[in-house]
């Protein structure tokens, strides 16, 4: 008998070497030794997710798109970012009023800024085009907040796609792989203010909303109250 390590003859060990580190292997004639297992190869890894300045816009281009057309882009992202905003644009313009009927109110002079953003191709989207690219898409948009614990939705009438959820943090956007679940999450009235008009507020429902995010307010007029929880809330 031999004894092998590895499939590497050793030769004769002692007996407590043999009982605690080594196999005692047959290898008599026509006894075939097992071959050392296989190396299994490390999983390849995925190319790296880095968005380019407007991930807004990039966010809602990969829930559209999938992510293997935003990687065959290459480098060429300004390119095609202005060719998507060009296509968008034309199609506004030619029904100008289909942008006006979301939950977001624009009047006519929102749209044409709107339009004008995308001809210009500034480097970040506002949530201005944010409302034309819902509409669009015909694609339900929210964005989360997890710091503040609040949302911000934009809601078209006609839709034939899944909502896609948008996750800010340190001031870019992230698409979540799945569903986010909204039941812990303050919604704000829209991406121009926050809350609805303070007529439609009792005195107790601005306390709770104070008090849930924790808001100091000197002033304790009602006015105050709203004033002081419209500058927090405010999406920035």
């Amino acid at each position: 008998m031999r004894f092998y390590y590895g499939g590497i003859p050793l030769g004769p060990l002692k007996e407590c070497q043999k009982d605690y580190y080594l196999k005692e292997v047959d290898d008599t004639p026509g006894h075939a030794v097992a071959p050392a297992p296989a190396i299994e190869k490390p999983p390849e890894k995925k190319p790296h997710r880095r968005l380019p300045p407007d991930s807004l816009f990039w966010s809602v281009f990969i829930a559209i798109y999938g992510e293997a057309e935003f990687f065959q882009i290459g480098t060429k992202y300004a390119n095609r970012e202005w060719e998507e905003k060009n296509r968008i644009r034309q199609e506004i313009a030619k029904n100008p009023k289909a942008v006006q009927t979301t939950n977001q109110k624009l009047t006519m002079k929102n749209v044409q800024e709107m339009m004008s953003e995308y001809m210009t191709g500034v480097s970040h989207t506002t949530l201005l085009g944010l409302v034309g690219f819902s509409v669009y898409y015909k694609i339900p948009i929210y964005l989360i907040d997890p710091v503040k614990k609040t949302h911000l939705s934009f809601l078209p009438t006609n839709t034939d796609k899944e909502p896609c959820f948008l996750v800010l943090r340190d001031g870019r956007y992230e698409l979540a792989t799945e569903p986010i679940s909204l039941g812990d999450s303050f919604g704000l009235e829209s991406y121009t203010r926050p809350l609805r008009a303070i007529s439609s507020y009792k005195r107790p429902e601005l306390e709770e909303i104070r008090t849930r995010f924790r808001v100091d307010v000197s002033d304790k007029s009602k006015e105050a109250l709203y004033r002081a929880l419209s500058e927090h809330l405010v999406w920035k």
